[in-house]
């Protein structure tokens, strides 16, 4: 009993105790540092660009106002379609005879903007709708029911008033 009391601690004793603090930090960490903060939604309108579209797929969209459509990466962010506007493809091209680069309608694409509504967080520098930052700029993939398009982007932000 007396060898045991006046035995040195090894490296298999650090280790164990080593152990025990890291799991005491993580449980304080995952458990105590959650603090229950108030969430203020805002409602916010969102203009989507998508481009390159045939006439069909831009005017598929046209018909769902109204309808629930899912947008971001996650595909978890919900909001209510609210407008379409359908515009002509403008495209770069280049006037063979000349060779100067001008902008032209393609006749057989078109563009479309939606326009979103939905409730989301926000912050001091962006938007935040559950996983995604809703921000100008920002690649805005959307499916809805019937249509969808993954290279899309957000042009422009617009609190709504209640």
């Amino acid at each position: 009993m007396k060898a045991m009391a006046q035995r040195k601690p090894n490296v298999l004793d650090a280790i164990i105790i080593l152990l025990v603090l890291g799991i005491v930090a993580i449980s304080m960490v995952l458990f105590m540092g959650k603090e229950e903060k108030e969430v203020n939604l805002t409602t916010i309108e969102f203009d989507i660009l998508a481009t390159d579209l045939y006439p069909e797929h831009a005017d598929s969209m046209k018909d769902r106002i109204g309808t629930p459509i899912t947008f971001g990466k996650s595909n978890k962010d919900m909001g209510i379609l609210k407008d379409v506007k359908i515009f002509p493809y403008e495209m770069l091209g280049m006037d063979t005879i000349s060779g100067i680069h001008k902008w032209e309608y393609h006749p057989l694409k078109k563009e479309v903007i939606l326009t979103v509504e939905a409730q989301v967080v926000e912050t001091q520098d962006a938007f935040l709708s559950g996983d995604e930052q809703i921000a100008v700029g920002v690649n805005m993939p959307f499916l809805g029911k019937g249509f969808g398009f993954a290279n899309a982007y957000v042009l422009g932000i617009r609190e709504v008033s209640e």
